[in-house]
């Protein structure tokens, strides 16, 4: 699977995973701010942004597994995870995977379910759920215009 991913600064590595039906613009207001302290990375997962759509659904574990692999072979260390919307439950999934790939977990923005204290109905939140992202992209305004594609990584 083909991710395009782009990274500013330098220091620890902070990555940056944004919500379903956005991509690594979500975060462009804060970057250069960020890679003053921070080597910072913004993958967009797979059918978001400038990483193409796949045949089937696609799955928070699918992408957990994605981000997996790329904090694997791009990041090479051990990384803060800040995730916003689904970014956050995808980043969970990863910290709750595999814990030695994150230092810090930093979750904005993902859903809570105050009656059971879970981010989701358990249901929900096992890695075998079936909960699927549709590839909605009518409607999406850009909140700025893209640069050129910098980097793509083959996971």
């Amino acid at each position: 699977m083909k991710s395009w991913y782009d990274e500013h600064g330098a220091g620890d590595p902070l990555v940056l995973m944004h919500g379903g039906l956005g991509d690594a613009r979500f975060f462009a207001p804060n970057i250069d701010a960020l890679a003053e302290r921070f080597h910072v990375y913004t993958p967009e997962r797979r059918g978001h942004g400038h990483t193409p759509d796949v045949d089937g659904p696609i799955t928070y574990q699918l992408m957990a597994d994605d981000t997996i692999g790329f904090l694997e072979t791009v990041v090479g260390e051990p990384a803060d995870l800040v995730g916003h919307s689904d970014g956050a439950f995808v980043a969970m999934l990863v910290a709750m995977q595999r814990p030695e790939l994150v230092k810090r977990l930093v979750m904005i923005s993902g859903g809570f379910n105050a009656s059971q204290r879970t981010l989701l109905p358990p249901a929900q939140v096992t890695v075998s759920a079936a909960t699927t992202l549709s590839t909605w992209r009518h409607g999406f305004e850009p909140r700025c215009d893209y640069e050129q594609s910098r980097r793509s990584h083959a996971l």
